[in-house]
């Protein structure tokens, strides 16, 4: 889990944790699913999710620049992650915490 904490924002695989952890993919997410109680996907998407939503409530940084430090490849993918995870736009998350 060290691995993915330290990797998830840099937009990594279940391939690649999976090579890293040198276990086949599928093994390597049924583990993962068994022990965690959340598939590696959503582990990774709550590691990102959680860093925005400090992000946003801690920092002026510009919600574009968030998105693309989270792995995004632009901000319209993130803005609809977010609002899909938090159901509210980044924006008034971040206005919320002010």
């Amino acid at each position: 889990m060290n691995y993915m904490e330290l990797h998830a924002t840099e937009g990594i695989s279940v391939q690649q944790v999976a090579d890293f952890a040198g276990v086949h993919r599928s093994y390597f997410s049924n583990m993962f699913t068994t022990q965690v109680g959340l598939p590696p996907l959503k582990y990774m998407q709550r590691i990102r999710m959680d860093k925005a939503k400090q992000l946003l409530k801690d920092t002026d940084v510009t919600v574009t620049e968030i998105a693309l430090s989270l792995g995004y490849p632009n901000l319209y993918s993130f803005t609809r992650a977010f609002k899909i995870y938090y159901k509210v736009p980044p924006i008034m998350m971040r206005r919320t915490s002010s």
